[in-house]
């Protein structure tokens, strides 16, 4: 139950911290997969609901076709405008490249406007892409404010 109150209480002095400070507006995207298939945590999901919290993320699952709804193309991205775009790469071998490496040199990718900013940051994948519980929530909160800057 403690855990629990320390989260909520991290979350509500975010959410506030957020607001105060204009981040609140700052469209974000929490992306991974790789260049042939994008996958985003729609608003739906755990860690995309939370940082609908924080920031603006107008990322709904598209359908319930679980193979499909949170599936975007580099236009669909563009197409919202992310002000920041927060990368976890599921990286299978030491050849492998990350997400934001495969997109580099994508024509439309270098007109999201994270990209342009220098605002696309790797997070790790263990936690972002696994982590449920209190800490780990209470570690994506902190890490999300220290990533997006206020405007």
């Amino acid at each position: 139950m403690a855990a629990e109150e320390r989260f909520r209480a991290t979350l509500a002095n975010a959410v506030a911290r957020s607001r105060e400070t204009g981040r609140a507006e700052r469209t974000v995207v929490l992306m991974y997969g790789s260049a042939e298939s994008i996958g985003v945590d729609t608003s739906d999901s755990l860690k995309g609901d939370l940082l609908a919290q924080l920031f603006r993320y107008p990322f709904p699952a598209k359908g319930s076709d679980a193979a499909t709804a949170s599936t975007f193309s580099v236009e669909e991205l563009l197409a919202q405008q992310p002000d920041v775009a927060l990368v976890y790469s599921l990286l299978f071998s030491a050849d492998d490249r990350t997400l934001s490496a495969q997109l580099a040199d994508h024509p439309v990718w270098q007109l999201v406007p994270a990209v342009q900013q220098g605002q696309v940051h790797e997070v790790d994948a263990r936690l972002w892409g696994s982590g449920r519980g209190t800490r780990s929530l209470t570690a994506i909160v902190e890490q999300a404010m220290a990533l997006v800057p206020a405007p």
